[in-house]
């Protein structure tokens, strides 16, 4: 196999006069190979760059990035090094260590970038399997694309066609130079143990093996494409006004398109995916709940509620409701959780903005922003003709249930006088004449509503 044949590809189908191709290099032999092959290929010098991502996860992480700046010294291009840090927790060392990486490089991706990793038939054979071991849908199944979008570029693998002992023959014809991480041949990770032990096992028994696996991604990507289409039409029916989706108009779909509209939706907000148990939590508590009932399904940091007609998309946030934060004549109280914060002064004033509240002053009463009231207790808001319970005003105000115990409550004493951006208490609305009157602002964070 001719691999500069697929690097000229890839050039001429990628990239014009503009276009910055940055190369994420391991030191390994398959990123050194298509280094070597960019180097040699038509593409100008000038619009090739090198990064490397020092995870440190190896003792020997430094002098690797030793390795691939002179290896750059060498072919006379750019090079720069990116240093991450990997939280210190039980979750799966090599995802977390996918997930710095790519953080790290979209800061150097712009619209004129296309980033180019080293993947090939084999890498993908090894993603498919581990695919079918968690049990993945057809996304998951059809492996690494070519090529997509990539923070403000593209990311290509042009050599994802080409079979790892293409690139190691190629490396040694060319007699270049190359790492070994020595973390590769440790079988206790899961794409290493498939590599080392299994897949040199299917390639004995059935050559061929990587490329039928490669046209099986790649029919598998096609039938996705086609879902996808079909989710965008469904998508665009059953959008809700408060960016939910309609339920309405999910119950009118089958089941699978249900399912297929939903993980879109999700992946158009660049959310985890749900499992299929979770889908099935939310068939089973959201469908058919209650108009009233507020159900909802837990997927890694965000939570998919209902909320009257919809199902809603919310990120999940620390239990605030026990906080009580007092006023003691400070001009700003910070809100817990990143709710913003409270801006607070006396006097009345104009063109204020719609989250300033302006309220008679307290006499002597002691002032606190609490995030809890029963929903037994009775209200009675300006405007309103009698006192109801909060839970009813809650429903009328149409506050979802998830905000209630995140929406500031001002309370003098014991008396809730106000529910921040909803209603203020009959008797304690401040007029342009009460110069001593509370005001209180709210510069809201919306983002983590």
């Amino acid at each position: 196999m001719n691999l500069s044949l697929n690097i000229e590809h890839f050039i001429n189908e990628r990239c014009s006069e503009s276009t910055e191709v940055l190369v994420a290099l391991s030191g390994g032999v398959d990123s050194v190979v298509l280094l070597d092959l960019l180097v040699n290929s038509s593409l100008p010098a000038q619009q090739l760059k090198v990064i490397y991502v020092n995870h440190g996860l190896s003792s020997n992480s430094q002098q690797w990035g030793e390795f691939c700046q002179l290896l750059c010294q060498g072919y006379q291009v750019t090079f720069s090094i990116e240093y991450v840090m990997l939280a210190d927790n039980r979750r799966n060392i090599e995802a977390m260590a996918r997930e710095a990486r790519y953080l790290a490089l979209k800061k150097h991706v712009n619209h004129h970038t296309v980033l180019v990793t080293a993947q090939h038939s084999d890498d993908q054979t090894e993603t498919l399997l581990l695919a079918l071991k968690r049990g993945s849908g057809s996304l998951g199944l059809a492996g690494m694309p070519a090529s997509l979008p990539f923070g403000l570029g593209m990311h290509c693998r042009p050599l994802l066609n080409v079979s790892r002992q293409a690139i190691e023959l190629y490396a040694q014809q060319q007699q270049l130079s190359w790492i070994e991480d020595e973390s590769n041949q440790d079988s206790r990770f899961d794409r290493n143990f498939l590599r080392n032990e299994i897949i040199p096992l299917l390639n004995q028994r059935w050559s061929g093996f990587g490329q039928s696996v490669a046209r099986s991604a790649q029919l598998l990507g096609q039938a996705n494409e086609l879902l996808d289409e079909l989710a965008q039409i469904d998508l665009s029916k059953a959008k809700a006004s408060n960016h939910g989706l309609s339920i309405s108009y999910l119950k009118s779909l089958s089941l699978a398109r249900r399912s297929n509209v939903i993980r879109f939706w999700l992946r158009c907000q660049q959310l985890c995916l749900p499992s299929m148990a979770q889908l099935q939590q939310v068939e089973q508590q959201m469908m058919n709940a209650a108009q009233d009932s507020s159900p909802n399904v837990c997927i890694s940091d965000y939570q998919l509620r209902r909320y009257q007609d919809a199902i809603i998309v919310v990120q999940r946030h620390q239990d605030i409701s026990a906080q009580v934060i007092p006023w003691l004549g400070q001009s700003q109280i910070q809100l817990p959780d990143s709710l913003g914060q409270l801006t607070l002064g006396q006097g009345y004033g104009a063109n204020e903005s719609l989250m300033t509240i302006f309220l008679i002053a307290p006499k002597g009463q002691k002032v606190e922003i609490r995030f809890n009231v029963a929903g037994s207790y009775k209200a009675w808001p300006v405007g309103r003709e009698q006192r109801r319970s909060v839970k009813k005003l809650w429903q009328e105000f149409a506050v979802p249930p998830w905000l209630r115990q995140r929406t500031p409550l001002v309370f003098f004493d014991q008396q809730l006088v106000a529910v921040l951006g909803v209603w203020i208490e009959q008797g304690y609305l401040a007029q342009e004449s009460d110069l001593d009157s509370l005001r209180i602002g709210w510069s809201k964070n919306t983002i983590n509503q």
